[in-house]
């Protein structure tokens, strides 16, 4: 393994010792980095990331509760999430780091804080305490140093019975199963931790969270040895769908 990673004895997480997280999340982090890394910034990704916000919400609106209940988004950005909750007729309110992000939001009438997620939940205890009926947070996770602050954070504002919406990187995947020096030169710095699915199910356990459905992010099956093969695409492709084995993965996790 390489020097500046070291795995997890009991539940196999990934933690990357030497990733560091940048002074500020500003619009640049949504339009250079963010361009850097997918190939145009986060405005004009909206048309992907509504997409994507169908595909989750297809995936486990059986799962949620009814219209009507209360929903944080943590690292809500410029609020797209919570528009399209919106609409969905929930109560939504986001925290997002990015004070311009805020901005953005709560001008195209998406509620939102600014602050990170320990800060705002630090307020939050000295405040009504009300909890939220789901919580999300997609590609948030990994970026949080103190992951056992964080996951006791969502715990005490997910309401009993609540659903927890989570989008992470996964070491359960092609790249980092199979193409390791890949995995390592593409790592994201600021990011301190890649979960897989069994890893995650393990660590939601002690928080008092338990899977109940997980799915591939991204469907990618060329990047899987011998993909160019006669039928080893399909077969691969299922290989995703059927066990979620994907570099990215969305998971419902239900409060106990």
């Amino acid at each position: 393994m390489h020097p500046d990673y070291c795995q997890c004895d009991s539940d196999g997480s990934l933690w990357y010792t030497a990733a560091q997280s940048p002074d500020e999340y500003e619009v640049d982090y949504f339009t250079t980095e963010y361009k850097t890394q997918y190939g145009r910034d986060y405005f004009e990704d909206r048309a992907a990331l509504t997409s994507r916000m169908q595909k989750r919400w297809e995936l486990c609106q059986h799962l949620l509760p009814e219209s009507g209940s209360r929903l944080l988004e943590i690292g809500s950005s410029a609020g797209f999430f919570l528009n399209f909750f919106q609409q969905k007729g929930y109560l939504v309110q986001g925290w997002e780091i990015s004070k311009s992000m805020v901005e953005y939001a709560n001008q195209h009438g998406a509620p939102s804080k600014a602050g990170d997620l320990l800060s705002l939940y630090n307020s939050w205890t000295q405040g009504s305490r009300e909890k939220f009926n789901i919580v999300a947070a997609f590609y948030v996770l990994e970026h949080i140093q103190d992951q056992v602050k964080a996951w006791q954070a969502i715990r005490d504002l997910c309401a009993p019975n609540g659903v927890l919406l989570l989008a992470l990187p996964s070491i359960f995947g092609p790249t980092y199963l199979f193409d390791r020096e890949k995995f390592y030169e593409t790592h994201p710095n600021d990011h301190y931790i890649d979960y897989s699915v069994y890893s995650l199910q393990s660590v939601a356990a002690r928080f008092n969270f338990e899977l109940v459905q997980v799915a591939a992010e991204g469907i990618h099956p060329t990047r899987f040895p011998g993909a160019s093969f006669p039928g080893m695409e399909a077969i691969y492709r299922e290989l995703q769908h059927r066990l979620a084995c994907s570099d990215t993965m969305f998971a419902v996790l239900k409060k106990r």
